[in-house]
């Protein structure tokens, strides 16, 4: 069960969704919600004998925190308005660092973390690099929330699991157990497996072990016959009805480059529902 959540507000049009879904999953599964404001501030920059830093730094330094502060108090009156358990909006600055590395280190006492997805094209590419840094260095599972979310898949009735038989996979799939008890329906959804004969050995002691944990699904095995991947996930979700899709996050070790592969950075730039993803 996922027992705290947090929500990290990044200052994009992403947030308000991301608050609505937190504190949606927050209600259903009674737990407590750890909502956070991040403000990322400049490096200071130091004077012509680089003695002392600029002092019109700290005007720009104390502009965003009252920004901030600001987007923080609106969560705040919103959360109020439920019945969910919540902390306080912890406001985190990200100085002589990214804010994705502030949020990893600020959510060390959460189950899931919950980020919304700026509806901007190029925002959302530039979050996509920041969202494979938190997914590398948070050692959680991350929700990521579209902006323009429906508001029917904030607590998800159907999942589609984009399978794989690989350690990324099986570790988004443990991550999201939680959500896919008493829904409607699960699906293991994988492609190109026909390669390993083993596959649907594995894909059958998968569902055999997930009605262990008493979860119903079935498995669906189709060939991309060479088209992208991401998106006949996404075809495929949408064909189905589905409100979530979880997939693990490939990619190296190297987190602080854009190194993830084409599928997970699909998944995180242009997925239309919201997306569980682990690494």
């Amino acid at each position: 069960m996922y027992r705290d959540i947090a929500i990290a507000m990044m200052g994009s049009d992403g947030d308000e969704r991301a608050l609505e879904f937190g504190l949606a999953l927050a209600e259903h599964f009674d737990a407590k919600l750890l909502p956070m404001q991040v403000v990322e501030l400049p490096q200071p920059t130091y004077n012509a004998w680089e003695i002392m830093t600029d002092p019109r730094i700290e005007k720009v330094h104390d502009k965003l925190r009252h920004e901030a502060q600001e987007m923080a108090d609106r969560a705040h009156a919103k959360i109020s308005q439920s019945q969910v358990s919540s902390s306080e909006v912890c406001l985190v600055e990200a100085l002589y660092q990214t804010a994705w590395e502030a949020v990893a280190k600020e959510c060390f006492a959460a189950d899931l973390i919950v980020v919304g997805r700026s509806g901007d094209p190029a925002a959302a590419s530039r979050q996509a690099q920041g969202l494979a840094s938190l997914l590398m260095q948070s050692g959680l599972p991350i929700l990521i929330v579209p902006s323009q979310a429906p508001a029917s898949s904030m607590v998800p009735r159907k999942i589609v699991v984009a399978w794989h038989s690989s350690r990324e996979a099986r570790r988004a799939l443990n991550d999201a157990l939680p959500l896919l008890h008493e829904v409607e329906s699960v699906e293991m959804l994988s492609y190109d497996s026909d390669t390993d004969p083993k596959d649907p050995i594995r894909r059958h002691a998968l569902i055999e072990h997930l009605a262990r944990h008493g979860v119903t699904a079935h498995s669906t095995a189709q060939g991309s016959k060479g088209m992208d991947i991401a998106s006949l996930i996404f075809a495929h979700a949408k064909k189905t009805g589905a409100d979530l899709v979880v997939a693990g996050a490939y990619g190296h070790s190297r987190f602080r480059e854009w190194a993830f592969g084409g599928v997970t950075r699909e998944m995180l730039l242009n997925a239309p529902i919201p997306v569980l993803m682990s690494h």
